[in-house]
């Protein structure tokens, strides 16, 4: 399975909120604030059922779903929301994360993943 690890994703949705310009790299404060928002992501997102990958294994069919949610977690810190939620159109921060991990939970119930099985076996 290919993966992208947590610096890709803060690079990644440091330019989604146009932090960055083309050439320009992510201060190591900034990314920093968007790993740990991830991390943290990530914890409710295993909680419910969403993700079973750890924080720097985030499996490439994820990796544009799991970008946004970050975006909008941590847009609000950078000035940034309005951008964020008028690029996925949604209205507040609650619904653009509702709407992704519905997203996220579709990519898995499809069988795109190679989610780990869980039952019992005979």
């Amino acid at each position: 399975m290919a993966i992208k690890t947590a610096n890709d994703l803060a690079t990644r949705v440091a330019g989604l909120m146009n932090l960055l310009r083309p050439g320009e790299t992510l201060s190591q404060r900034d990314a920093s604030t968007i790993r740990d928002a991830w991390s943290e992501t990530n914890a409710w997102l295993r909680a419910d059922g969403v993700s079973w990958f750890p924080d720097d294994e985030i499996p490439i069919e994820c990796f544009r779903k799991i970008c946004w949610i970050v975006a909008v977690e941590v847009s609000q810190e950078f000035g940034a929301l309005p951008i964020v939620l008028n690029a996925i159109s949604q209205p507040d921060a609650q619904s653009a994360k509702d709407w992704i991990v519905m997203e996220l939970r579709r990519v898995g119930s499809n069988g795109a993943l190679e989610e780990p099985l869980e039952g019992i076996f005979m």
